[in-house]
């Protein structure tokens, strides 16, 4: 066994010296406390980034309830209104004439057009226009409150650009101790093995870390533009239902048609929302990997079964020499170092996978179904022949059409708010809710750290 290894800090021309196997114990110990350290800042970048907010998924699922049952009161009341007046009323009208002096009353056969109130009509929209402010509302008073969680994070010093200021910093740390003992190590079989171990935690708490930022990223990104598309379609379409209450209100056809337009263009945003969103998240997921791997570099494929197979290999080799108490501590990590974050990013990526396809298959359906009445609409409005029944005839068949696609849109959005409740209910009593495993997790490296920390 050397008496002495020589090797050169980073920050210092003066030789580090390991005089033996204390001092490599020690450096062993600083090693894994700085490799714990940064699985400790992923976890609480982690939990205060409050991805899968539960109070935040139940407020977004009633700005769209309310919007979807405001809408869809406002369409069953047109319908009925509309398909009420698709046919002519037929009356005998009497009169009398006098000819030649003589007083006669004739009788005349008349048809009466249907003439439905503007206020009617106006009345119908107006649920709409109320819905639509509900689901407005709500995406920028969620929009606030995702600011409101990046200040409060950052304002705990877990700010990203300075997260990888400290996590460069323990890397630069951990791969100069890790050379500084592998002299020493070569001559030593079990030290040898744990030096492995350790080069393998450094990647895997790097690997973590990488993970963490990038569904953050992945989820901000998603759930930011929901919002936002949400916002905008919304906006176009008050703006749209606002300008058909004016025209009905002065009766200029054109008006409603503009209108109807506008609510086009409203219901291809939500079609195509879904779509846009995901690539959205991707896109910027992709551009903070490449940033993550120029300041750290690549990131080397997580081999969980060799790590198992080296503490074991550990436990073996050093089990005819003295430990010190850093060493038997160290090795009890490493057997309870099979819990990772792996299941809780698990959940998150079965999570949102599980958001976007609920959005894609809602937008999918009804969609069509609001372009459908908006383009009868359009059709309606601009059309010179001004044949009142077929018009109102026109306008039932329309708003019955986006009548079913809100049945659709309603059923389904309860029986999702059911799944997502007995969901969460069954992950709590499980115990393996997110953010009460990063807690767990938090306290736990807390510990290790303090207990191993030189």
């Amino acid at each position: 066994m050397n008496a002495g290894v020589a090797a050169y800090g980073a920050d210092s021309s003066t030789p580090k010296v390991l005089r033996g196997r204390a001092e490599v114990d020690e450096e062993m110990s600083s090693i894994l406390s700085e490799e714990l350290e940064i699985e400790r800042l992923s976890a609480q970048f982690d939990l205060a980034s409050n991805i899968t907010n539960f109070a935040k998924g139940r407020r977004q699922w009633s700005y769209n309830f309310g919007n979807a049952f405001c809408t869809e009161g406002g369409l069953i009341a047109a319908t009925a209104l509309f398909a009420s007046n698709t046919s002519n009323r037929h009356a005998i009208h009497f009169q009398t004439v006098t000819k030649n002096g003589i007083q006669t009353v004739q009788a005349k056969y008349v048809t009466l057009t249907p003439a439905i109130d503007p206020n009617s009509v106006n009345g119908t929209i107006t649920p709409q226009i109320v819905g639509q402010c509900i689901s407005i509302t709500g995406g920028s008073f969620e929009l606030m409150t995702t600011l409101g969680v990046v200040i409060h994070r950052d304002h705990l010093g877990l700010a990203p650009r300075t997260l990888d200021s400290e996590v460069i910093d323990h890397l630069a740390s951990i791969d100069r101790k890790l050379k500084i003992a592998a002299a020493y190590c070569s001559e030593n079989p079990s030290a040898s093995i744990e030096l492995r171990i350790l080069k393998d935690l450094r990647d895997r708490a790097l690997s973590d870390y990488f993970v963490a930022r990038l569904v953050e990223r992945r989820w901000a990104s998603w759930n930011n533009s929901q919002n936002v598309t949400g916002v905008i379609r919304n906006t176009i379409g008050t703006v749209g239902n606002s300008i058909n209450e004016l025209g009905r209100h002065e009766a200029r056809r054109r008006l409603n048609g503009d209108g109807s337009i506008l609510n086009f263009i409203s219901a291809s945003i939500i079609l195509v929302r879904p779509y846009f969103c995901e690539a959205w998240a991707k896109y910027k997921t992709r551009n903070l990997d490449h940033k993550l791997k120029n300041l750290m570099g690549d990131v080397e494929p997580r081999n969980d079964g060799i790590l198992a197979e080296r503490i074991l290999q550990l436990k073996a080799s050093s089990r005819s020499e003295v430990h010190s108490n850093y060493f038997d501590k160290r090795e009890q990590i490493y057997n309870n170092y099979s819990y990772d974050r792996a299941e809780i990013f698990e959940q998150y990526d079965r999570r949102l996978s599980v958001l976007s396809m609920r959005s894609t298959v809602r937008g999918s359906i009804y969609a069509p179904t609001k372009q459908t009445q908006s383009m009868i609409n359009i059709v309606t409005q601009f059309r010179p022949r001004n044949n009142t029944v077929e018009n109102n005839r026109y306008s039932a068949i329309a708003n019955l059409t986006y009548t079913s696609g809100q049945i659709f849109n309603i059923s389904e959005l309860v029986r999702q708010r059911l799944a997502d409740e007995v969901r969460h209910r069954n992950l709590e009593k499980a115990k393996i809710l997110p953010t009460k495993l990063l807690a767990k997790r938090i306290e736990l490296l807390s510990q290790d750290i303090g207990s191993i920390k030189p």
